[in-house]
């Protein structure tokens, strides 16, 4: 073995050791066995919805706002059983076309799908 191999043999045992040894601090019986995860989860980028947890729901509420700059509808709704949500007031978003025939006061009947913490209404119907 010529001596960079042997040099960076070394350090890659003193990395090794040095980084157990600090995992295992304070561990108790842990042993230089011990599994360390320190993997997180990804996030979503902004925008992006996980498929895989949407849920949907049903309400009836009232507008109390509207922003068509943003495509968002601001609804005091009533409770959703199929989320076991009390009442609130919340925002939605909302395509153009819907926000264009909503108008503040108005009381509407809604579908929404939640992924994560972004709520978009599916359908949106006035109440008569």
């Amino acid at each position: 073995m010529n001596s960079t191999s042997v040099f960076a043999s070394l350090v890659v045992s003193l990395a090794l050791v040095t980084g157990c040894t600090a995992a295992n601090e304070g561990a108790g019986d842990a042993t230089i066995d011990t599994p360390v995860t320190t993997a997180r989860p990804q996030a979503m980028p902004p925008g992006e919805v996980d498929a895989t947890n949407v849920q949907k729901g049903s309400a009836t509420g009232t507008i109390t706002a509207l922003d068509p700059a943003t495509s968002k509808v601001t609804i005091d709704h009533g409770p959703v059983p199929e989320l076991q949500w009390p009442a609130m007031n919340m925002g939605f978003g909302a395509t153009p076309a819907q926000v264009a025939q909503l108008e503040v006061g108005q009381r509407v009947d809604f579908d929404f799908e939640m992924a994560g913490k972004q709520a978009t209404i599916t359908r949106v119907e006035p109440v008569q």
